[in-house]
């Protein structure tokens, strides 16, 4: 059986304070063996609590360590790490690119190159606009990609994008992409970004069906 590491060694990281409280303790416990046992050699008297002293001290962390841990349990319950969900990572990961391939999608610089904003920061303009959520866009290795759909002949914003955005005012950039992509009953099958130009206000009166709907589901 392997030995017990006597009194000097145990937890050298602890700080003096602490071993000088444990040398008080054990002088007094020498004193109570010494009274219950006077014919006992004092010398092995405080070798075999020196011996047993680590085991002591052993078991009495172990048990602060599961008082801790079930503290822990207490306040966080059965909350625990879950996997990776990869049916769900794949459907978005499909979601965006169908909303990148059905239809082109621009950086601000070249926004503000096609409609001649000038040579004076003509990219800022382009990001004001989205500050004022007359068009959104999707950050994507980078940098801000604007879809065309949302821009007129000039390459201005059309009015009515301002009239859905704030129809649906909670909704991040990215669902507001997939909803002009997908195709709508309220559009007789057609997708919201193709009608935004031709006719505007159908899309807009989609766009507050859906929020109203939703509004009577919670």
């Amino acid at each position: 059986m392997a030995r017990t590491a006597p009194l000097g060694q145990i937890s050298p990281g602890k700080g003096a304070a602490r071993l000088a409280r444990v040398r008080v303790k054990i002088a007094n416990l020498e004193q109570v063996v010494r009274e219950i046992a006077p014919d006992c050699d004092p010398n092995e008297i405080e070798r075999d609590i020196e011996q047993l002293l680590p085991a002591v001290i052993a078991l009495r962390e172990s048990r602060q360590s599961v008082r801790r841990e079930e503290l822990v349990r207490l306040f966080i319950g059965d909350a625990a790490p879950r996997p990776v969900d990869i049916v769900r990572a794949r459907m978005q990961a499909e979601a965006r690119k169908r909303v990148f391939s059905g239809t082109d999608w621009a950086t601000a610089a070249q926004i503000a190159d096609l409609a001649e904003l000038g040579q004076k920061n003509p990219s800022g303009t382009v990001n004001r606009w989205k500050q004022q959520r007359q068009i959104f866009a999707l950050h994507v290795s980078g940098k801000d990609w604007y879809p065309k759909y949302a821009l007129g002949e000039n390459f201005r914003p059309l009015p009515a994008m301002a009239e859905v955005m704030a129809a649906v005012v909670d909704w991040r950039a990215q669902r507001l992409a997939s909803w002009f992509e997908a195709k709508s009953s309220s559009l007789s099958g057609q997708r919201p970004r193709e009608l935004i130009a031709t006719n505007p206000q159908l899309v807009v009166d989609a766009a507050k069906r859906v929020v109203i709907a939703e509004a009577h589901n919670r």
